[in-house]
């Protein structure tokens, strides 16, 4: 597969993200990944255990991208590319608000979600140890594709005390490259602190919803998807990743 892309801003940093397979379940063996004609990816980098690979590259303006997968039918990869991941952080105040991070998501905090002015940062970030909690502890057998960034909702030292509202935009590339048996699916990460162990899984089936005349998610998130026992500055996060089930 050949195909040419143009990029605006050149001036940040890209990275490639080569997704293996749906779930744990029709991986290549070996494929070939070219980007202006020059070999980023190759065969020896990818087997039937690997999931993810992450590469820095370099754009031009005019770009071309070219996808040999060598592996058995019924095998597929998704080749993303992506600039900086971005934040932003914003203020809700106790009558509520609403804080968007531009093509990746909004957050809607209702009234009383907060006691006090409370400062809020919605990133995108792709971090490796997320990514494969994912791939340990959801649904594997019924996921498919899914996008290569996770959305953190971080509250600082105080969680909501309420439901809140997320919509999330899905890219036009992420939704043409679905399968026609796949359905649109918010994961959260839930953290279950038991007597002998901590469970940390990805779970879906929140109350969501994907608008093909928008391109967007909604969901509805409890205020159990909010845990300061992940981040060493014990601050209140939820964390939220966009994929697919297979119907």
């Amino acid at each position: 597969v050949v195909k040419n892309f143009s990029v605006q801003y050149l001036n940040q940093e890209f990275t490639l993200f080569i997704q293996n397979g749906k779930g744990n379940v029709g991986r290549v063996s070996s494929a070939v990944i070219e980007l202006n004609g020059v070999k980023v990816v190759g065969p020896e980098e990818f087997n039937k255990q690997v999931s993810m690979i992450t590469k820095p590259v370099t754009l031009k303006q005019q770009n071309e991208i070219a996808v040999e997968v060598r592996s058995e039918p019924g095998t597929s990869i998704v080749v993303t590319i992506l600039g900086i991941l971005p934040s932003v952080t914003g203020v809700i105040s106790p009558q509520g608000g609403t804080i968007t991070l531009e093509g990746y998501a909004s957050v809607i905090f209702p009234a009383g979600a907060f006691s006090a002015s409370q400062n809020v940062t919605v990133s995108a970030t792709s971090d490796p140890e997320t990514q494969e909690d994912f791939n340990v502890t959801a649904e594997i057998d019924e996921t498919g594709p899914r996008l290569p960034y996770e959305i953190r909702i971080n509250s600082g030292s105080v969680a909501p005390l309420t439901s809140i509202d997320a919509i999330f935009y899905i890219p036009d590339s992420f939704i043409t490259s679905l399968p026609l048996t796949a359905k649109i699916e918010v994961f959260v990460q839930i953290l279950h602190v038991g007597e002998y162990e901590a469970l940390d899984n990805f779970y879906y089936g929140f109350s969501s919803a994907f608008d093909p005349s928008t391109k967007t998610v909604r969901i509805t998130l409890p205020p159990s998807s909010f845990t300061k026992l992940r981040r060493p500055d014990k601050t209140y996060e939820a964390i939220v990743l966009v994929g697919t089930i297979l119907k």
